[in-house]
């Protein structure tokens, strides 16, 4: 009995059950099976859960991997799962299930021990009349709540809090239990790898995280929600790889077919504080047939280390020529830029650029602004990760009116 908490009888259930359930929703007098060969399929055929198969690589079980999954609908065979319950705890032959046990999600294996479990569920006292189900949502969700109970705030566990290398539509990682995508080791292996996308700043801004925590790449606008196209619809979605890009694809339910869209960093430019420092634009310059990533100081900058940025050294950045006074100042206006890192930029909602450029005049301390969609950033510091975009956002840096022309802004 001490190891009634993580053992199941799982052969006396498999006997005893029946394999019939909604296609969406399991019960807790019910088991998803590998032997089964069955799947749960959500509402509106776009998302498809159950067990997969990996082949093994230099395990001390050397042979196949057992993981419970979700991917989309008939997708390509070639297609990774978008998420994976055990990624670190796999099984090694086709004798495990899933079923809900004391409330919780659990997958046994063949001997009936729990390998994985969703036990971090907070489960409060049932009603009397209500037992606990598992079911896959349209959005591609799979919670755990009570049957007679199906709203989103009262989920006692769901899929989308705890996320592996992929972000689907209605997924929100400033709101999650686990607040970032973790890629996988291998293609082909779903343990945690090195890289991470996270939520790292008040402003909600997301970074692509190495081994160490250190910032790769810094995507300034996240992920949109699906959209309408033509008579069907496709969803966006957000994926780290496991060699460390972030990339956007498109999935179409309609024709089955996924487009990517972007990945990053895709150039020297890309790359988090690793070419140019502060207060500086990267920029990518064509020599011949090579290119190279550039630096430019703003103007009334700088370079902090002139033999360094001589030998193309710039990591320094630039510093001010003279100190900026409380008065007297105009604005730079950079176009078609990616704008600075804003994780300690302040923000002010509902502000147009006319209320957001008064703001930072009247404010002694602010060195920049820049408005998007009514949404004011105002920069009190160094401006760090700038680069030029082809169809980029608009920036104004605080300078001294000596330093303003046809190019500047002046208040």
């Amino acid at each position: 009995m001490a190891n009634h908490q993580t053992f199941i009888s799982y052969y006396i259930v498999l006997i005893l059950v029946p394999f019939v359930w909604s296609s969406n929703t399991l019960t807790a007098n019910q088991i998803l099976s590998i032997s089964s060969n069955r799947t749960m399929i959500s509402p509106g055929n776009v998302f498809e859960l159950g067990f997969f198969k990996l082949a093994g690589s230099n395990t001390k079980e050397d042979g196949e991997r057992w993981y419970l999954g979700l991917w989309f609908y008939k997708a390509s065979s070639k297609m990774n799962p978008l998420w994976v319950a055990n990624r670190e705890s796999p099984l090694y032959d086709s004798k495990g299930a899933l079923k809900i046990y004391k409330s919780n999600l659990v997958i046994v294996n063949q001997s009936g021990n729990i390998i994985w479990s969703s036990s971090n569920a907070v489960v409060p006292s049932p009603p009397k009349t209500s037992s606990v189900v598992a079911e896959l949502l349209s959005n591609g969700n799979f919670v755990l709540r009570y049957s007679d109970d199906n709203r989103g705030d009262s989920f006692l566990w769901e899929s989308f809090d705890y996320p592996t290398d992929t972000l689907l539509p209605g997924s929100d990682l400033a709101k999650g239990v686990n607040r970032s995508l973790t890629s996988w080791i291998s293609n082909n292996n779903p343990s945690t790898g090195i890289y991470s996308y996270a939520l790292l700043s008040k402003n909600q801004e997301m970074f692509l995280l190495d081994a160490k925590s250190s910032p790769v790449y810094r995507r300034s606008f996240g992920l949109k929600t699906p959209y309408a196209l033509g008579n069907g619809y496709y969803l966006l979605l957000l994926q780290v790889t496991y060699d460390g890009l972030l990339q956007q694809f498109s999935w179409s339910p309609t024709t089955r077919e996924k487009t990517l869209l972007w990945r990053g960093p895709r150039d020297r430019c890309d790359l988090y504080g690793k070419i140019c420092g502060s207060n500086s634009v990267c920029s990518l310059e064509k020599v011949d047939v090579h290119v190279f990533a550039g630096c430019t100081c703003f103007k009334g900058f700088k370079p902090r280390n002139w033999r360094g940025w001589w030998l193309r050294n710039m990591t320094e950045g630039c510093q001010r020529i003279s100190r900026l006074n409380c008065t007297g100042n105009g604005f730079q206006v950079l176009k078609n830029v990616k704008l600075p890192d804003t994780k300690d930029a302040g923000l002010e909602r509902s502000i147009g650029p006319k209320e957001c450029r008064q703001r930072c005049i009247e404010d002694c301390s602010c060195t920049g602004f820049a408005n998007v969609e009514l949404d004011c950033f105002l920069y009190s510091s160094d401006l760090v990760d700038l680069r030029t975009l082809q169809s980029g956002q608009q920036l104004y840096i605080k300078v001294a009116t000596s330093y303003l022309g046809k190019f500047f802004i002046s208040s």
